[in-house]
């Protein structure tokens, strides 16, 4: 029986279509593919990094500049149960990993007996961003300190926590409760099914793959680009709702409190003395933002100037003495902030100062006002 010519040339049309319709999505994948690559998400690259971060006037030696960021760009993550995700070790121009996923920075020289072991914890601030491996905060640290061990494995004299700026982690928008950056997204996979209910559905999910889904991502990116060449906001459903949301606040601001003293009780119970230090943001107090302006994120700003004050509060309430608001540090010095909260190396330099004056101050004269970096109470 032979087809009506009719149904031949649908099914011919239909054929052709769905083949420009693959090579379109080929093509489109091989341009993001491209462009992700000639920006350094991919490998080190020539291209300009994302940001323009190497480029800041802070930045004085440009050539070391990139090099850190084409450093940062090509860091490879694995998962490690409990950890999430960790960094791999690495060795770069300015960044070294080690086998923990921490920087690697050279001990300053000591002849002596150690006198200590100093553990640092938080998040992408004290692991480094925006510095090399001598300008971390546990670099300076140990610059100022070489009496101590700086390590994340030997037992604990003292532990230092340096946070605040994560805590927005818990005002993301349909999500309650204690929780981290990428769970949108780890919940967006595993709610969906890897094999579809039916082979209708199986039929959609492959076209949709190999048809148009390159297609799509490549014509919102472009839109979204052009958008904001022009100066329109897009109207994307926002990520953060504690401006909106004060249960939120409350609970972000406990849930940080509650960490930090169960830290402190692990720490007091193997004899190591523990300091909490709130860091410093971008969206609270007077830092110099000049030169960053323009690339701060109003979302962000929006949540954090409801988020900070609430932060500040919780922990002044508490009375710990362990306790220690460092959030102002930056006010009144030179530009420092690379983006919403990581710094250059000075900034870090301003925190570590910090930290040993606290360390440095005799136990009764911690309390005093003018001692900087003084007890959040």
């Amino acid at each position: 029986m032979k087809l009506p010519n009719a149904v031949k040339l649908v099914a011919g049309n239909v054929v052709v279509l769905a083949g420009i319709l693959a090579a379109v999505n080929l093509a489109s994948l091989i341009v993001i593919e491209g462009y992700l690559f000639a920006k350094g998400v991919v490998g080190p690259s020539e291209a300009e990094l994302p940001d323009g971060w190497w480029s800041l006037p802070m930045y004085v030696d440009k050539d070391a500049s990139r090099a850190l960021f084409e450093d940062f760009h090509s860091i490879e993550y694995h998962y490690v149960p409990f950890l999430e995700w960790s960094r791999s070790p690495f060795r770069g121009r300015g960044t070294t990993i080690g086998e923990e996923g921490d920087r690697i920075h050279e001990d300053p020289p000591w002849d002596g007996e150690s006198q200590g072991v100093v553990r640092f914890f938080g998040g992408s601030t004290m692991w480094g961003t925006g510095a090399p491996d001598q300008g971390t905060i546990p670099a300076l640290f140990h610059e100022l300190n070489p009496q101590y061990t700086v390590s994340q494995d030997a037992p604990m004299d003292l532990v230092v926590f340096y946070e605040g700026v994560n805590e927005i982690t818990n005002c993301q928008v349909g999500e309650e409760g204690p929780t981290h950056a990428q769970v949108t997204g780890f919940r967006r996979m595993t709610d969906t099914p890897l094999v579809p209910d039916n082979s209708w559905d199986h039929l959609r999910a492959l076209g949709w793959s190999l048809l148009l889904a390159r297609t799509h991502e490549l014509g919102v990116a472009v839109k979204s680009r052009l958008s904001s060449e022009a100066g329109i906001e897009p109207s994307e459903t926002p990520r953060w709702d504690c401006d909106t949301n004060p249960e939120k606040v409350e609970a972000a601001a406990t849930i940080l409190l509650r960490n930090w003293e169960m830290a402190q009780a692990i720490a007091a119970s193997r004899g190591a003395r523990f300091v909490g230090l709130l860091q410093p943001v971008a969206h609270f107090g007077s830092p110099n933002l000049e030169v960053v302006q323009p690339i701060l994120r109003a979302d962000l700003r929006a949540n954090y100037a409801v988020l900070y004050p609430a932060l500040l509060e919780r922990l002044r309430s508490a009375g710990h003495e362990w306790i220690y608001d460092v959030s102002g540090a930056f006010d009144g010095v030179g530009p420092v902030l690379i983006d919403d909260f990581h710094v250059t190396e000075d900034g870090n330099r301003v925190i570590a100062e910090r930290l040993n004056t606290i360390l440095s101050a005799d136990s009764d004269s911690v309390g005093n006002p003018g001692v900087p970096g003084r007890p959040a109470r």
